[in-house]
């Protein structure tokens, strides 16, 4: 018997270089500005919530999360059906990307290299979308659109408003907006009260960056009950494990950190975007998020190993993002004390200080 494998685009096999890549430093990095979530670490209160579940690991959980999603959809204010709990959100992305297999994907740029590969995967005929300032009056017969807000790498945020009209205007294109950094921004409402109202929307959350447990793999994508209920189709069953789905039961009764917490973050941010920009050949693209781009000189690549072996710092180079340039770093801000060491070690090697 002969067996003919579904045939793989090529552009799909490429690894997708990610930003945290602390494992290929082992015992080397002091501060690591390379990962965009909460610079706070772990809250103690769910390290214990966690630690007193590890014995949840000894059996099945739900296959689904069935009653985990109801808590959590009563939390969010939508229907348990408009609700699906994922592997992180990336799952979510591969996911849709599947149901919509072979058709055109807008993607706005630069943006999370996820989207790209996964709709590449299945046969999508990808669009870049560059043009980030005029979203009004555009119209699409069919097909997907790809947002994240705000947006990983760049922090570039779009109104509600904005991308509101763009899903009223064009009800037979999907709208899929990425929110996995909403909760890292102030003045960033949600959408996902709206889904309900658009069938053509579907937004995608992440729990795992507010709460510093990126490693734990849990996020969801909320949309109209229709859509949600087919996207489930696809998935497998215990996509989220028992520890995650703990996890989103402590989510839905703790607040990662308090709104000064948050507004002392962003203060930190705008101070080391402001530092920064005044270091000789450093560039920085203004962010209201607590990671953003910096261009200098040096190559990406090599500015990220000499800040490893002569600093112990660790940034992401961001060359990989589609429309950014060799030369482009993405920083995610750190306590007061590193971001120090970080501007000391930008003057060595970028102004020559």
């Amino acid at each position: 018997m002969t067996l003919h494998p579904q045939e793989i685009p090529s552009t799909a096999t490429q690894s997708v270089p990610h930003g945290d890549d602390l494992f290929r430093y082992p015992g080397m990095v002091k501060a690591n500005f390379s990962s965009n979530v909460w610079p706070g670490g772990m809250l103690p209160q769910l390290r214990q919530c966690l630690s007193g579940h590890i014995d949840s690991l000894g059996s099945y959980p739900p296959p689904h999360g069935e009653m985990v999603t109801a808590r959590l959809a009563l939390h969010l204010g939508v229907a348990t059906g408009c609700l699906l709990l994922t592997n992180g959100t990336a799952e979510a992305i591969y996911l849709i990307a599947r149901f919509f297999a072979g058709q055109v994907s807008r993607i706005v740029m630069p943006t999370f290299s996820e989207y790209e590969h996964a709709c590449a995967l299945f046969g999508h005929q990808v669009e870049p979308w560059h043009d980030t300032e005029h979203f009004d009056g555009c119209h699409f017969r069919h097909g997907l659109f790809w947002v994240c807000n705000p947006n990983n790498p760049t922090g570039r945020i779009v109104s509600r408003e904005a991308i509101l009209s763009m899903v009223a205007d064009n009800p037979s294109c999907c709208f899929v907006v990425d929110e996995a950094y909403q909760g890292l921004a102030q003045e960033v409402p949600s959408l996902v009260n709206a889904v309900e109202i658009f069938p053509n929307l579907l937004v995608l959350r992440s729990l795992t960056k507010t709460y510093a447990v990126p490693g734990l793999r849990v996020g969801y994508v909320v949309g109209h009950p229709d859509l949600i209920g087919r996207l489930a189709a696809f998935q497998p069953p215990w996509s989220v494990n028992a520890l995650a789905l703990h996890m989103v039961d402590f989510a839905v009764q703790h607040r990662p950190f308090t709104p000064d917490e948050l507004s002392d973050y962003l203060r930190r941010s705008r101070h080391l975007q402001m530092a920064i920009g005044q270091i000789a050949g450093c560039e920085v693209t203004a962010s209201p998020t607590g990671y953003f781009i910096v261009r200098t000189p040096v190559l990406a690549a090599q500015l990220k190993e000499q800040l490893v072996q002569r600093f112990g710092l660790l940034v992401r180079d961001a060359s990989s993002f589609n429309g950014l340039s060799a030369y482009d770093i993405r920083i995610a801000v750190q306590e007061d004390e590193s971001n120090r060491l970080l501007l000391d070690a930008l003057r060595q090697l970028v102004a020559g200080e």
